[in-house]
C-alpha cells in the first residue's frame, strides 16, 4: 500500500466481497475496505443493516466512528437512544456499548472507522 488507494462507488468497491457479520448481527454485512492484513493504524468498512436487521450492542476495545451514509435507523449508544437518519456521525471510545437497529424499508449503510484496527 505504498502508493495509497482509492476506493470508487461501482468500480473498485464492486470487487470487494461482502460478508455476513460473525458476531451474530442478523441482517448485517461487512466489506472491508483495509484491515489489520495490510496495515496497523486502521480497519475501515462499508456495514450494509437490511430492513429489519440489526448490529447486536456491543462494544470494541478500540475506536470506533462511523458516519450514516444511507436509511434510518434506532441507535444505541451507552445510555442514549434514538432516531438517526442519514448524515448522522457516531463515536464509539472503547468500551462504549453500541447498537443500530434498521427500522425502515430501506437498507442502513455505515462507513466505519477502527483504530486501532480490529483483530481478525
Amino acid at each position: 500500500m505504498e502508493k495509497g488507494m482509492i476506493f470508487r462507488p461501482g468500480k473498485e468497491t464492486e470487487e470487494l466481497l461482502w460478508k455476513k457479520s460473525t458476531k451474530g448481527s442478523p441482517g448485517v454485512s461487512i466489506q472491508d475496505f483495509l484491515t489489520i492484513r495490510e496495515n496497523d493504524a486502521v480497519t475501515v468498512r462499508y456495514v450494509k443493516i437490511e430492513p429489519g436487521g440489526r448490529i447486536i450492542p456491543h462494544s470494541h476495545d478500540v475506536w470506533e466512528v462511523f458516519y450514516l451514509l444511507e436509511g434510518k435507523g434506532e441507535a444505541e449508544m451507552g445510555e442514549r437512544k434514538e432516531i438517526c437518519s442519514r448524515g448522522a456521525c457516531f463515536v464509539a471510545p472503547p468500551g462504549v456499548r453500541h447498537s443500530l437497529k434498521n427500522t425502515e424499508r430501506e437498507p442502513i449503510l455505515l462507513f466505519c472507522v477502527f483504530t486501532p484496527p480490529l483483530a481478525e
